[in-house]
């Protein structure tokens, strides 16, 4: 799994290949605030992973062993995070909800998709 974060276009360098699949998300407007939180489901709601970011991004890089080509996926900013630990920003073993939907896509037939938020 990777995920990581800036807050411009300055520090932002495009995945461009992936031995996983993966997405580069670019937003206008902060996608998350700092100490909020983001999750990215599948269409059948398993959930690929829950990030807690330390500041308000813009940026994003998500890919993990579990996406797949083609596929649709959701992303929820926001809401809490009860129960679980956090390492390095990583969400595990606990409750996400409240989030709101900040967008859905599928990614597409190459390993990276790039998506504007």
């Amino acid at each position: 799994m990777l995920f990581g974060g800036c807050m411009n276009s300055g520090m932002f360098e495009s995945i461009s290949s992936s031995a996983q699949v993966g997405v580069n998300l670019k937003s206008t407007s902060a996608v998350s605030t700092a100490s909020g939180f983001i999750q990215i489901k599948d269409a059948n709601g398993t959930v690929i992973g829950t990030f807690k970011t330390p500041l308000a991004y813009y940026y994003f890089h998500l890919s993990s062993p579990d996406m797949k080509v083609s596929t649709a996926y959701s992303i929820y900013t926001g809401g809490t995070y009860t129960g679980g630990s956090t390492t390095g920003g990583y969400c595990t073993g606990g409750n996400y909800s409240g989030g709101t939907l900040k967008k859905s896509f599928t990614t597409g037939t190459s390993k990276v998709s790039t998506l504007t938020l």
